[in-house]
This record gives structure tokens, C-alpha cells and sequence, in this order.
């Protein structure tokens, strides 16, 4: 008894969470009925029409189910499914893998063919379709910039492939947006106003609402901000820049990368130094002490050198030939033995010397204390 078959595939997204399979449902008709006349054994196989690829758009193993999904089994290659009379549908599925590849939409066919309970053969093919959400990667490198009017921090935000240039494509835009963590200030160190440029830097454009159009025949995108010469004493600073790919239907590609301003008040721009000195009753236990106060915070890491000058007091014998240092409001204090190494951002020390009872008849008694604060490329102040 001879009758026909139909095969019918679904439409998927690629690394959909919820629809993860391309499923195929196999019907018949017999007589306008839509019930299997009589037992039959039915193959599968994928047909080389298909333009998804085994292996990396789609598992190579087909599960089938003949209770409406179920349960499934999975199916051996070259097998085939018994089916008995009665049977109105039978499922079969592919699970669909995400290559993270940019692609068009792919398609899966699926060709069956009744073995046995026919007169002859019945075969029929289905469609299924992938719809991929994929967008390329990104990279944002940054760049080094000496600050000075005139000059740029730069980024290179590059594609890992180009855009294909269709019509929904043109959709596609790329934000860009200076980070939180950077340490360089909008418009004090740079302007919050970016410029992007496709000709390698022949042209420039403004960025408007802080995104553009990506140009499908371009792979690299240069970023740039002008660098403002705020003329202040600072350490080495950062612009984080976040690149971040989106079109409607598919998944956002981000990258960040960081450019560095490094500062240029490297001459006679270190912080003054002042040193104000306390008065001290003679006894044991008791200590000249000084507070070393800077002009501004340290810009960069440096050193800061102490020595005793001319006073009136005698080393040795008025007071201690040893100094003491502070860095946390004098609840600790370390031995100081030679320059001190003082981390950027340092505003104020405490610096003291024992005082010892002569017990000789005296007046009062100065102790002079020298700093001298110093860094790498820059003049010392004291």
C-alpha cells in the first residue's frame, strides 16, 4: 500500500536558551487521512544541501521521539525507526551549536525515507533554519601620550572580521565610552568630546551621543580625544575607552582598552616643602619633633632625603643623632636611615629625634632639621 510523506523543519536562533534544537516533524497522508495506515520503518539522514555544517552549526546526532517529544532516543545512522499503524507524527532534532562565527542564516535538511510497510518508497525533505545572533569580536588597543596642547590619546578598535555589507547590516552601531576606572578627568585632562576616523587618521568626525555607524568595508577604527595641558603637578594618568558592538538580533560584542597620559611638569614642578618644628621640655622620653608638610599632593613616587642642620643643640649630647619618621599620624614610627621613599599622593610626615638630659645648666636649645624632596626627571625641592 503505497503513501506519501511530508517533513517540516522549524526556524532556531543560534544560542537561543530556550529553543536549543533545529526539529523536524514527519507526517503522512493516506487518503486524506492524517493517521499511519499500516506499520512502516522510516530512515534519516542529512542532506548535503545543507548549508550549516555538521560538527559546528549543528550536532551530527539526531534524536527522534514517536510520543510527541516526550522522550527522545537517540538514532543510529543507517538505522531505521519503527513506527506502528496508528501513528500520527514523529520528531526528530539536531541540537545547534554556536560557533561564534558572524553568518547569514544557515540551513539544516533533513531527508526521510519509508524502508518498509510501503508499496515502493515515499521520501520527503525539510528545511530547518538557524538564525545566527553572532557579531565579530573586538579589540581596543590605547595608546601613549605626552600632555601637551595639541596632542591626542588614541585607540585602535578593530573588527575580527568586516561587517557583511547587506541592508540589515547598516544597522549595526559601535558605542564608545570613556570608563569609570579611567584616572584622567573629562574635560580637565582631555575632551569628553571623541573623534573616530575610518581613513587611518586622514579625516576625522565628531562622535555623536557616543556612538557611530559602523562602514561595512572597514575593519579598524581609530578613537582619538585631544589631551588638555591642565598645567597641575599629577602622576601618569588613564583613559579606559569600552567599545561595544551591537545590532537588533543578535549579541553585543565589548572591549576596552587604555590609553596613558603621561604628565609633562617634570622641571621645578615638585611640591614645596615646609617644615614647621615643635618646642620640647629637656628630659627622657621626650623628642624634638617636626612636621614635614608638602606644597600638594606627591605627582609620582620619589624619595625624601633628612639631615640634622646647624642649631644651637648639641648631637649626642642635647639629642639623639638617629631620626624617627611617621607616615600615619606618628601611630608607628621607623628608624630612618636614608632616603625616605615617599608614594605619590603624600601630603605630610612626622619626623622626630630623642631628646637627652645633659643635666648641665643651659638656655634654650635649637635643633634644625633639612628635607629634600626629590623624583625621578624632576628638580628636587627643599
Amino acid at each position: 500500500m503505497a503513501f506519501l510523506i511530508y517533513l517540516d523543519g522549524n526556524q532556531t536562533t543560534e544560542g537561543s536558551s530556550t529553543n536549543r534544537y533545529v526539529t523536524w516533524t514527519l507526517g503522512w497522508d493516506f487518503d486524506g487521512s492524517a493517521t499511519l495506515p499500516e506499520p512502516a520503518s522510516v530512515s534519516l539522514g542529512f542532506s548535503p544541501r545543507s548549508t550549516a555544517t555538521s560538527g559546528s552549526d549543528y550536532a551530527p546526532d539526531l534524536q527522534v521521539s514517536t510520543d510527541g517529544g516526550t522522550t527522545w532516543i537517540a538514532y543510529s545512522p543507517g538505522s531505521s525507526v519503527s513506527l506502528s499503524a496508528g501513528s500520527t507524527t514523529m520528531l526528530a532534532r539536531a541540537l545547534v551549536l554556536d560557533d561564534r562565527l558572524m553568518e547569514g542564516e544557515e540551513t539544516v535538511i533533513l531527508d526521510a525515507t519509508v524502508t518498509a510497510g510501503a508499496q515502493g518508497s515515499a521520501s520527503a525533505s525539510g528545511e530547518a533554519r538557524i538564525t545566527d545572533t553572532d557579531l565579530p569580536d573586538l579589540t581596543v588597543v590605547g595608546s601613549s601620550v605626552t600632555e601637551s596642547s595639541g596632542s591626542f590619546a588614541e585607540w585602535t578598535v578593530s573588527l575580527s572580521e568586516k561587517l557583511p555589507s547587506g541592508e540589515r547590516f547598516g544597522f549595526a552601531r559601535l558605542r564608545l565610552q570613556p570608563q569609570a576606572s579611567s584616572t584622567a578627568t573629562a574635560d580637565v585632562d582631555y575632551s569628553s568630546t571623541l573623534q573616530y576616523s575610518y581613513d587611518n587618521g586622514a579625516s576625522w568626525q565628531d562622535v555623536s551621543g557616543g556612538s557611530i555607524t559602523v562602514n561595512p568595508a572597514y575593519q579598524t577604527i581609530r578613537v582619538r580625544a585631544a589631551i588638555l595641558d591642565d598645567a597641575a603637578i599629577e602622576a601618569n594618568e588613564t583613559i579606559v575607552l569600552a567599545a561595544t558592538l551591537s545590532l537588533p538580533g543578535r549579541v553585543s560584542t565589548t572591549a576596552s582598552g587604555t590609553a596613558v597620559i603621561l604628565d609633562n611638569d617634570t622641571t621645578s614642578e615638585l611640591p614645596s616643602v615646609a617644615i614647621t618644628g615643635n618646642s620640647v621640655a629637656e628630659g627622657a622620653g621626650n623628642f624634638a619633633q617636626w612636621t614635614v608638610s608638602l606644597g600638594s599632593p606627591m605627582p609620582v613616587a620619589g624619595s625624601l632625603a633628612l639631615s640634622f642642620g646647624s642649631g644651637s643643640a648639641t648631637a649626642g649630647a642635647d639629642f639623639a643623632n638617629a631620626l624617627q619618621v611617621s607616615t600615619d599620624g606618628g601611630t608607628t614610627w621607623t628608624a630612618y636611615s636614608s632616603a625616605l621613599s615617599i608614594p605619590a599622593n603624600t601630603t605630610s610626615l612626622l619626623v622626630r629625634a630623642a631628646v637627652l638630659d645633659d643635666a648641665v645648666y643651659e638656655a634654650s636649645e635649637t635643633v634644625v632639621l633639612n628635607a629634600t624632596l626629590s623624583a625621578t626627571g624632576r628638580t628636587s625641592s627643599t
